[in-house]
């Protein structure tokens, strides 16, 4: 999660968009995705989710990687609900039943989970966070929320490298935390001074930038600087965006009409 940007240097035509557009474009795409309801949809939605990504040159495996553990999720939802739906009985294992009408709906949430996890990793990872927290600053969002998400992204980075300076000088110390050899230092006893160092260290650091900021004359409103003119490239895919959202909704509404 504290790394979902690591990509946002690349080039490519979704980290060219305008950050008010790739937020409104992507954000549609999602709200769309979201109300597909009919396995008819779900390839055209899996379609665009892939072109999303292709387009966005994201490593693959970095979105599988963040793709694993709600996929697994999905996996158990989809196990319960096959197995306590009602529908046709397509295969018994023992005394289970797997039902049809399960399995139809656990192919629905694992399609639309893969589709909206992946437009949104596309959406995180083609910029920096604090890009397209600015873009939700003009677009609406509250600046006091907006300044503590960037505030918890840098604190959250900063405590993951103190944690892994913490694991490198404790490992030189001789704790295993795998293994450990006999008379080696406790790891429960290390694991416990490295909490609460971190607790001191970021509560200080806090503080520090606390004060560095209002000296500067903060004021709960950081400035926003100018904003970067709508390009064409960017407004077109907005309007792309919006009309595939637009198409699916209506889609499914008449396959739900038709039924």
């Amino acid at each position: 999660m504290i790394d979902l940007d690591r990509y946002s240097r690349l080039d490519s035509p979704v980290h060219r968009l305008e950050p008010r557009s790739r937020l409104v474009g992507f954000a549609a795409l999602i709200a769309g995705f979201a109300l597909v309801r009919d396995p008819v949809l779900l390839a055209p939605m899996l379609v665009i989710a892939a072109a999303a990504v292709v387009s966005s040159r994201l490593p693959l495996g970095f979105i599988l990687r963040r793709l694993t553990a709600p996929m697994v999720l999905v996996l158990v939802l989809g196990t319960v609900l096959a197995l306590t739906s009602g529908g046709e009985v397509i295969a018994r294992l023992g005394p289970l039943a797997i039902h049809s009408d399960g399995l139809e709906q656990a192919g629905v949430i694992a399609a639309k989970l893969a589709a909206i996890g992946a437009v949104a990793l596309v959406l995180f990872g083609t910029a920096p966070l604090p890009t397209t927290v600015v873009a939700m600053r003009r677009l609406g969002l509250p600046s006091l929320i907006a300044d503590m998400i960037v505030f918890s992204f840098r604190a959250f980075h900063q405590i993951g490298a103190d944690l892994g300076t913490m694991r490198t000088a404790a490992g030189m110390r001789g704790v295993r935390w795998r293994h450990r050899r006999p008379g080696a230092p406790s790891r429960t006893g290390t694991l416990a001074r490295m909490v609460g160092s971190l607790f001191v260290i970021s509560h200080a650091r806090a503080e520090q930038a606390h004060r560095a900021m209002v000296l500067r004359g903060y004021s709960g409103h950081a400035p926003l600087g100018p904003a970067r003119p709508v390009d064409p490239a960017s407004a077109a895919f907005v309007v792309l965006a919006l009309a595939i959202a637009i198409g699916l909704v209506v889609a499914q509404w008449r396959v739900g009409v038709m039924a």
